[in-house]
């Protein structure tokens, strides 16, 4: 297991803490785990100014009124509609470490400018948001006009932009969307120049622990199935897990996902039964029988309902048994309205179309 030492200096651990109301929608996959939320806020005109200006970048947590955790993530961009005008703040387009590629004019050899290993860097954006890695790519150039253009470009792209426009809406509310830390892998080039190939657990760990600035730990489950260790193509350590997930352990599907105290947890795809949903019900019960609110299903879920179709030949594999949702993507909206995604969309369908009967 991998914990992190990084992840406790930004700015963003700075909390806000937001309760399960009737503004807020969530959404979790099992290839990303939090990947989106989204919620309203009305009010003091002051105080939401306070939070569009300093909010940006923060560690972002809703609770349900029993302090379980919903969702976590941090807040990507900010929409303050404020006496008719309405501002945007947004974690898009920056960048705050950047180099740019090109072909000198000398020799047409493509150089990294000035050299492979220098970066141009706004340290104090760092400090503030964490790292974002960004290479520019140019045609033929010498090393000072590189250099020159890298400066350029960091300078405008540094600090998060920001937009204004008149829409003469009244009154003021802030609109908040966030993004699940899995995104923020996107933000750093994964380069490794050991030759061979490594377990794929490993290789999670590996990855996770050298650029995952803000994970604070994995959870990794034992995947023996080989994968290249080897890794100097400037890529995004996003796209090269994305790469590992998808092949599994060779015969079997994996998860991965990065869910409650920014813990990255990387599984086999579950494939026993953990929740069943009675008919008529709104929410799903544990095997003891506790109830699970609407908010708490997770992808990795396996969720049974015997009342689809009674009297069906029980002895048949989860994944083809029309009775069973294996979550692969949940997504929430309160006060009570969820929409699961399985690996069956007819199985899905049959589901849903029985839960729009209850209250939801």
């Amino acid at each position: 297991m991998f914990t992190s030492i990084l992840a406790s200096t930004f700015k963003q651990l700075e909390e806000m803490t937001w309760r399960v109301g009737d503004s807020w929608s969530h959404s979790a996959t099992d290839q990303e785990g939090f990947k989106s939320g989204s919620a309203t806020i009305g009010g003091n005109r002051v105080y939401l100014n306070e939070l569009f200006e300093n909010g940006l970048g923060r560690h972002w947590r809703t609770e349900d009124f029993e302090g379980n955790t919903a969702w976590e993530g941090m807040v990507w961009s900010l929409q303050l509609v404020d006496e008719g005008w309405q501002y945007t703040r947004s974690l898009d387009a920056f960048a705050n470490r950047l180099r740019v590629l090109y072909s000198s004019t000398a020799t047409g050899e493509r150089l990294h400018a000035p050299s492979s290993s220098t970066w141009e860097e706004n340290t104090d954006s760092q400090a503030q948001y964490g790292i974002r890695e960004m290479i520019h790519s140019i045609g033929e150039t010498n090393a000072t006009r590189a250099l020159g253009l890298a400066d350029i470009e960091l300078a405008d792209l540094a600090w998060p932009g920001r937009s204004k426009r008149y829409t003469g809406a009244t009154g003021t509310t802030l609109s908040i969307q966030l993004r699940g830390y899995m995104d923020t892998l996107a933000w750093r080039i994964y380069n490794d120049l050991t030759s061979g190939l490594e377990d794929s657990s490993v290789m999670v760990d590996r990855i996770v622990s050298g650029v995952g600035q803000f994970i604070n730990s994995t959870e990794v489950e034992t995947n023996t199935f080989d994968f290249s260790a080897y890794h100097n193509r400037d890529r995004y350590a996003l796209s090269i897990l994305r790469d590992l997930v998808s092949t599994g352990d060779g015969t079997n599907p994996w998860i991965i996902g990065v869910y409650e105290d920014r813990v990255l947890h990387y599984q086999s795809r579950p494939t026993t039964v953990n929740l069943h949903w009675a008919k008529g019900s709104p929410n799903p019960t544990q095997i003891g029988g506790q109830p699970v609110q609407p908010w708490m299903i997770r992808p990795g879920d396996v969720i049974r309902s015997d009342w689809i179709l009674p009297g069906y030949d029980l002895d048949i594999a989860v994944g083809e048994d029309p009775m069973v949702l294996q979550v692969r993507e949940a997504s929430f909206q309160a006060p009570y309205r969820v929409s699961l995604t399985g690996a069956d969309d007819e199985q899905v369908e049959i589901m849903l179309n029985r839960i729009q009967k209850t209250r939801w």
